[in-house]
């Protein structure tokens, strides 16, 4: 199944997404593999089409920083303040995450990667279809897949939908770990955090 615009899908991709269906969306910066957080068995289709190390977290999009707590958690001030100022934005804040109900996301770190994108329509489907996954439409060690003919060639019916917007280029996103409020650089990409924020 193809979609060819994500605006006018949101309510047919939020409903595959809440019966487990992993698809290929577009983030605001590539195209994703894509499926609800909330559900292992979509979690773990993902890493068998990605070929990737079982110890490697995925990012995490979520709509609201309010939404943290479905993941056990509780923002304090200072770090609320920080996420504020950081998001919506290309970059990724790794936060702890202990609750071993979520193994399968942290997988054994007790840290997961969250991201509220800077891409409206994608956070429309947010709202509506909870967090979900995101990770590069790739075999883990090759270059990310930019477009859905190419994707669509290489994992077929594995994926159970597409949402094509044409290609799409982008460097990866920042990736900073969020620790006694202080901000630490794990990837440098697009986004510069003002120095004041880092902890050196």
């Amino acid at each position: 199944m193809v979609f060819d615009s994500l605006d006018k899908n949101i309510p047919a991709i939020s409903a595959l997404l809440a019966k487990g269906s992993v698809g290929v969306i577009p983030s605001d910066t590539l195209y994703g593999f894509s499926c609800s957080a909330l559900n292992k068995a979509s979690v773990e289709k993902i890493y068998e089409l990605k070929q990737r190390e079982s110890t490697k977290p995925f990012i995490i999009l979520i709509d609201s920083i309010s939404r943290l707590i479905d993941f056990g958690i509780v923002a304090n001030t200072t770090e609320n303040n920080i996420l504020e100022k950081l998001w919506p934005n290309k970059i990724s804040v790794i936060l702890d995450c202990g609750d071993e109900k979520f193994e399968y996301l942290h997988r054994g770190t007790k840290q997961i990667a969250f991201r509220i994108p800077k891409y409206e329509e994608l956070l429309q489907l947010l709202k509506i279809s909870g967090p979900i996954v995101s990770t590069t439409v790739n075999v883990s060690g090759d270059e990310p897949i930019n477009n859905i003919a190419r994707a669509k060639a290489t994992f077929g019916e594995k994926v159970d939908f597409y949402v094509d917007l044409g290609p799409r280029f982008s460097t990866p996103t920042t990736v900073v770990k969020l620790s006694n409020g202080f901000l630490s650089v794990v990837r440098q990409g697009d986004y510069v955090i003002p120095s004041l924020m880092l902890k050196y």
